[in-house]
């Protein structure tokens, strides 16, 4: 798995990283959590994953995120039994681990974060979507990313 070491080297330049559009975007998150949105709420989540490799700068990773966000995003919508994209508060706390330039806490808890969302999945089961309704909402995601 590539994040718990996105993070590591994230939390090993955390000196030199504005947060200030993460915290933004976990706000966001909170907000589409209060609210209900399901639809939305997964799509943030997964643009968390967006934007902390944005951070890095490295372009490759970048692609491969970004390709990679969209398959798990589309997962959860189908195959997730879970109200929301991720527990609340798992982001808050990886971002915090980096912010404390705390490496091994935040690979540790990002590597957590990501085992959760592998258990809620039930692929063996019928897809609580539709499958056009998630090709709906991959479109809306593709005009989300596009925006920003």
């Amino acid at each position: 798995m590539i994040e718990p070491e996105i993070v590591k080297i994230l939390a090993s330049k955390a000196a030199d990283i504005c947060f200030d559009e993460l915290s933004a975007h976990l706000n966001d998150e909170d907000r589409a959590r209060r609210d209900g949105d399901r639809g939305s709420l997964v799509r943030l989540t997964g643009e968390f994953h967006l934007h902390l490799v944005r951070l890095t700068g490295n372009q490759v990773l970048i692609r491969l995120m970004t390709e990679l966000q969209a398959l798990v995003c589309l997962a959860i919508l189908l195959y997730a039994n879970g109200d929301d994209g991720c527990p609340v508060q798992e982001h808050r706390r990886i971002v915090t681990a980096i912010k404390k330039q705390d490496g091994a806490s935040a690979a540790n808890l990002m590597l957590s974060h990501l085992e959760h969302i592998e258990r809620d999945l039930k692929l063996d089961e019928k897809p609580v979507l539709h499958i056009s309704e998630a090709l709906t909402w991959l479109g809306q995601r593709e005009a989300s990313l596009a925006r920003s």
